[in-house]
């Protein structure tokens, strides 16, 4: 009997307790622990924890620039970020404000991490001296751009638990 109702404690308190799934589209999902707080502002969700907090929007090629529409080039001009060679491929106005972006997110050549899954791929970089990072998350038809405000390992284990579904 003792053994029934330990055993009912322990599978009580890992459904309670355990992570949740944020599914952000039909291809990807994040394996998260439940925040403190969630918030949706305009286009962008907010979960944020004692200490942290990440924010997941999707990236509207329209929006990237003002007076610049890049639908069709986002996922290319997303690479150039990380990826001197795409950026090099571009005419030199767009190669400009690819290399003045990759500046502002601190993004220098082979200081990046990559990864790349059946259907996804995933771009980030993390400043330890600002304690933030940004992931951005390739997929077929959309691009998810994930801020992260927090310590090195908040960061390497939410990178860590972008799933494919």
């Amino acid at each position: 009997m003792n053994k029934l109702i330990s055993s009912l404690i322990f599978l009580f308190s890992i459904s309670c307790y355990g992570g949740e799934d944020l599914i952000v589209s039909s291809q990807t999902l994040v394996e998260y622990d439940k925040p403190q707080v969630i918030s949706h502002t305009g286009s962008v969700l907010i979960m944020k924890y004692d200490g942290w907090y990440f924010s997941h929007e999707i990236i509207d090629p329209v929006k990237i620039y003002p007076s610049i529409d890049l639908t069709g080039l986002e996922k290319d001009f997303v690479k150039s970020l990380f990826e001197v060679s795409v950026r090099k491929s571009f005419p030199k106005w767009l190669s400009e404000l690819s290399a003045e972006q990759a500046t502002v997110f601190g993004i220098y050549e082979n200081k990046f991490d990559y990864k790349k899954l059946q259907k996804i791929e995933i771009y980030s970089i993390y400043d330890p001296e600002s304690e933030k990072g940004n992931v951005f998350i390739i997929e077929d038809n959309q691009i998810h751009h994930i801020n992260v405000n927090g310590k090195k390992d908040k960061y390497t284990n939410l990178i860590n638990s972008i799933k494919e579904r």
